[in-house]
């Protein structure tokens, strides 16, 4: 990457041009009035305002991304209103991918608008000024109602209590043909001597190359830029890859899809125990519609989102409340799924076979999804790259010969959950020895994963709403008397069992012999 600087009178007149654009992975423009009068004035003051990341796009190139202008005109909290796609003419241009917000501030601040929100859905619109006397501090900016300086700007200010406001949108009228300040223009317009001074500063600063300086991104590999963009973001910490798609898509659909999503997400969250974020809905959309899982602008394309995605989106929100209802009513939540990539294949049979997992002539196949959830946590599924893993399972499910012609189910191939091909697909089981037979036995009771081998053990316990418990077999009294010492033995699986809440009250401190007795009694009157 190339080092280099340029000056905010060159950014500005190149943003104008449409020379220098956003790539649809940006994050909207979010910056405050007050934060853009600050920039300014950290500008003037020979701040440090940090360095930008600018990417070349090379003419024969533009299409590996979609790419906006800038904001012209900002009205505050409706960005999406205002941004247009570039119509591409055959040239190179630059890609931001670092330094929109500081840019797009001084774009406005020099050659657009900001309209504030009052209040309701009332606002002013607003211009950039100056303070040229600067009598309170030493350099000061504000943006002004355009209602209030209606017909009073005379040479290019605004005066107020005693203060001159110069419009900063008329900066080029002060620069001569060889970019210096032009003084017999500003004292002709009525600036004083220290008015003068103060204009001249903020001209040359605008003037100067050393104030923006850059890395310029060469390679045109769309995925590179998004790798760096998320790494540079968010004050040090990566921004995730899936909020970088998800603004994508977005921008894509032309249609109100994040706040669908997000409706979807939260109703799952709030009635299903679950805690499904932006990433699992990405990345099922691939799971069930492309060979490639791993995250790719380019499997994000125009095409894909427009003829794919939106016209089974109503379906899928259907699918995806029906499975976590599912999961839910079998006592499954996040708390015991903690790999959510579980749920992926799960989704591509219900989506693909065009079924209704919560009727009555679906149990079997509830029973074969419970059964293969418990196996897969119990055995580590995901022990290897969760892209890995998913790919594998996938092959469970699809001939991957047939992937371009867009034949994602083999109907006749598969009628019931595949729990057995997907297992050897991915080949976890086989991988299990001796030694992590016995770590499953020894789970002691309050892990959760003790639970998962219990439901196992137990699987008719485990459909429905009923509540149940871990038991000691042997009662925790009796075995803190007798063997304390032991206590990873008689805590551990081997000593557990599952019994409904009702009935483990009722067993209490009972030792088993006699609890078992006294079971065979019960169930013999009830014949």
């Amino acid at each position: 990457m190339a080092f280099t600087g340029t000056s905010i009178r060159e950014a500005v007149k190149e943003i104008g041009r449409n020379n220098y654009l956003i790539p649809v992975f940006q994050r909207e423009y979010v910056w405050e009035p007050e934060q853009i009068e600050e920039l300014f004035v950290s500008i003037m003051k020979n701040f440090p305002i940090s360095s930008m990341l600018f990417w070349k796009i090379e003419k024969e190139n533009r299409n590996i991304c979609r790419f906006y202008e800038f904001l012209q005109n900002y009205k505050e909290g409706e960005v999406n209103e205002q941004i247009h796609e570039k119509n591409y003419d055959d040239s190179d241009f630059i890609a931001v991918i670092d330094g929109q917000q500081r840019l797009t501030s001084m774009y406005l601040a020099l050659s657009g608008s900001y309209e504030i929100k009052v209040r309701g859905s009332k606002f002013k619109k607003c211009s950039f000024y100056f303070n040229v006397s600067g009598d309170r501090r030493e350099y000061e900016f504000k943006w002004i109602d355009d209602d209030e300086t209606k017909d009073k700007i005379h040479n290019n200010a605004y005066e107020k209590d005693g203060n001159k406001w110069f419009q900063t949108k008329n900066y080029l009228n002060y620069i001569d043909n060889d970019g210096s300040f032009d003084m017999d223009r500003a004292e002709q317009d009525g600036f004083n001597r220290k008015e003068q001074d103060k204009l001249n500063k903020f001209i040359d600063k605008l003037c100067d190359k050393n104030i923006i300086n850059y890395y310029k991104i060469e390679e045109q590999d769309s995925n590179r830029a998004v790798e760096i963009f998320t790494k540079i973001n968010s004050g040090g910490k990566a921004l995730e890859y899936a909020d970088i798609l998800f603004s994508y898509i977005v921008a894509s659909w032309r249609d109100d899809f994040k706040s669908d999503a997000e409706d979807l997400i939260k109703n799952i969250n709030s009635n299903y125990r679950f805690k499904i974020s932006r990433d699992f809905i990405l990345k099922s959309f691939l799971f069930l519609f492309h060979s490639d899982i791993k995250y790719n602008l380019k499997s994000f394309d125009i095409d894909f989102i427009q003829n794919t995605l939106k016209p089974n989106w109503e379906n899928l929100k259907e699918c995806y409340k029906s499975i976590f209802k599912m999961l839910s009513n079998i006592n499954f939540s996040s708390d015991t799924i903690s790999a959510l990539n579980l749920i992926h294949p799960i989704l591509y049979f219900v989506y693909h076979k065009k079924i209704d997992i919560n009727s009555v002539n679906q149990k079997e196949n509830r029973e074969k999804i419970r059964l293969w959830i418990l196996r897969a946590i119990a055995w580590r599924a995901f022990s290897q790259s969760s892209d890995t893993v998913l790919s594998s399972m996938r092959r469970a499910f699809v001939d991957t010969a047939k992937i371009k012609e867009k034949i994602y189910f083999d109907n006749d191939k598969i009628s019931d959950f595949p729990m057995a091909e997907i297992e050897k697909s991915v080949g976890y089981v086989n991988n299990f020895e001796d030694d992590d037979y016995k770590a499953m036995l020894s789970y002691q009771k309050n892990d959760s994963k003790a639970t998962l081998i219990l439901y196992m053990l137990y699987p008719s316990l485990s459909l429905g709403n009923k509540k149940f418990h871990k038991d000691h077999m042997h009662p925790e009294s009796l075995c803190k008397k007798e063997i304390n010492n032991k206590k990873k033995q008689w805590n551990s699986v081997v000593n557990l069992q599952l019994l409904e809440g009702g009935d483990n009250e009722s067993k209490n401190d009972k030792p088993l012999d006699k609890w078992i007795e006294n079971e065979k009694k019960v169930n013999k009157k009830k014949r």
